[in-house]
């Protein structure tokens, strides 16, 4: 007998473990054996170190919980004893507001708190559960079978309880929420990556219809995720295929009635899909990182068109182009003066409109950006010394005004940082509205707009207009009875 492990227990009740090896002795022409060699191998600290592995390689290191490669062939095994009678359901939990602990208490205390949520989930599964740590933030508890829908509900609305009460870290105090999406098997998925990845969507629908939310999985849902990947999939050869085109919507002088300038506005018209709107793809784009080359088309496009119709209409005519967030932090400035000497157009025949929410989020790392967009006049395009590129706010929350057919009026509704993209997502029908509006009834509103933009003029010491106020292109009259320009809708192939 060679390497058998024995454990050997002791007195003091403690087991000793070693690799047996006993060897049988014999006389020259007897098979009998006269005696034998034993000998011992202590291999207690190789089988501690081989357990110490086995559990790491199942074991989220901060919280003890089992991790993703565990909780996978836990799944697999759930899955395969499945019965009608017995079926698994998966409980996706994000936290929310778990960053500012990071941010004001530091790693540590970050750590510390994971552990304590850790220890509060624990309390929440049965033993039958697997609960496991996924990712920074998120858990999840893979359910070996339940009975009726109602008795996931109460699972999650325990969870959501224990994560709300405050959590003491560090001698200070913290509360978070957390959103929770639900997959059934077989119903929204027969695989385990399918209903982690259906479970995922939920939570994000929980999470958007606000905090301390969970929701199950759904046929909507589904069908939101496929038009979704429709929508991604086709945006990435949009610009390739000549798909992406700009409609404009006109900037009315409401003394003349005198175009002086338009708004650049995205149009998808996809082979596939047909017209796409911008509420849509949008945000795909957003997501995906494709803002940059849709933003930097668009910005082509517009100062292309722009300085076409200043050469052949309109020598003052304005052009106005819509930039998201993620354009903004993305060399936005080197863009903008490279567009605009690549296309011989004015800086001050370009606005760059963002919304003020931009800079209430991040004011220290856009302030700079919009002081160089600023001073690009200062620099030399084509050989002549240009003006000051005007920078524009435009409100986010302004109060609707009474919609007339598919008219717009600049600095009515509420808008969204966008890619050129309008906040209702309009289609054009070729026609031209143009209407004015005095402002009357909406006088409250407006003066607290006015000192939001004031405040927001000595934050960044830019020159800041809001969206329909036009300085420099309306007669004195007009300015006497704060007339601002009017805007409508004009499809331009």
């Amino acid at each position: 007998m060679i390497g058998e492990t024995v454990g050997f227990e002791l007195a003091d009740g403690e087991v000793v473990w070693v690799r047996e090896n006993v060897l049988p002795i014999f006389r020259a022409g007897e098979r009998e054996a006269i005696s034998a060699v034993v000998s011992f191998t202590d291999i207690g600290p190789v089988r501690e170190a081989q357990q110490q592995l086995r559990y790491l390689a199942t074991r989220d290191a901060l919280t003890g919980l089992y991790n993703r490669t565990f909780l996978a062939e836990r799944m697999q095994a759930m899955l395969g004893r499945a019965t009608c009678a017995a079926k698994p359901a998966l409980l996706f939990v994000d936290l929310d507001g778990f960053r500012k602990v990071n941010d004001t208490g530091g790693h540590e205390a970050g750590d510390a708190l994971l552990r304590d949520v850790g220890h509060r989930l624990a309390g929440c599964v049965s033993e039958a559960d697997t609960l496991a740590r996924v990712g920074g933030d998120e858990f999840v508890i893979a359910v070996c079978c339940y009975e009726k829908v109602d008795d996931l509900s109460a699972l999650a609305q325990r969870v959501l309880d224990v994560i709300a009460a405050p959590f003491g870290v560090a001698g200070n105090e913290y509360y978070l929420g957390a959103s929770i999406g639900i997959s059934l098997y077989p119903d929204d998925g027969r695989s385990a990556a399918a209903l982690m990845r259906n479970a995922d969507s939920a939570m994000y629908a929980a999470r958007q219809r606000g905090a301390n939310q969970f929701q199950f999985f759904t046929n909507e849902l589904r069908q939101r995720l496929q038009r979704r990947f429709q929508i991604e999939r086709g945006l990435r050869r949009a610009l390739a295929s000549g798909e992406l085109r700009l409609a404009f919507q006109p900037i009315v002088d409401g003394e003349s009635g005198r175009v002086i300038g338009a708004e650049a506005l995205l149009r998808w018209e996809s082979d596939e899909l047909g017209a796409v709107s911008p509420v849509e793809f949008i945000p795909v784009a957003e997501d995906t990182g494709m803002t940059i080359p849709i933003g930097q088309w668009v910005l082509e496009h517009a100062c292309r068109q722009a300085a076409q119709w200043r050469r052949l209409l309109a020598p003052d005519f304005v052009m106005a182009v819509n930039f998201s967030p993620r354009q903004i932090a993305d060399g936005l400035v080197e863009q903008v003066a490279g567009c605009l000497a690549r296309t011989g157009l004015a800086p001050e025949a370009l606005e760059v409109e963002i919304t003020e929410g931009i800079l209430m989020r991040d004011c220290q790392s856009v302030q700079p950006v919009l002081r160089a967009l600023s001073d690009i006049g200062g620099a030399h395009f084509g050989g002549r010394l240009r003006h000051r590129l005007f920078v524009a706010f435009v409100p986010e929350a302004l109060p609707a005004a009474p919609s007339e057919g598919r008219s717009h009026v600049r600095g009515g509704p509420a808008r969204q940082p966008r890619l050129g993209g309008d906040h209702a997502g309009r289609r054009g029908d070729g026609a031209l509205a143009r209407h004015t509006r005095d402002g009357r009834g909406r006088g409250d509103a407006r003066a607290g707009v006015a000192s939001a933009l004031a405040r927001l003029r000595a934050a960044a010491g830019l020159p800041v207009r809001q969206a329909g106020e036009r300085q420099g292109m309306r007669g004195a009259a007009a300015r006497a009875r704060r007339q601002p320009p009017a805007g409508g809708y004009v499809r331009v192939a």
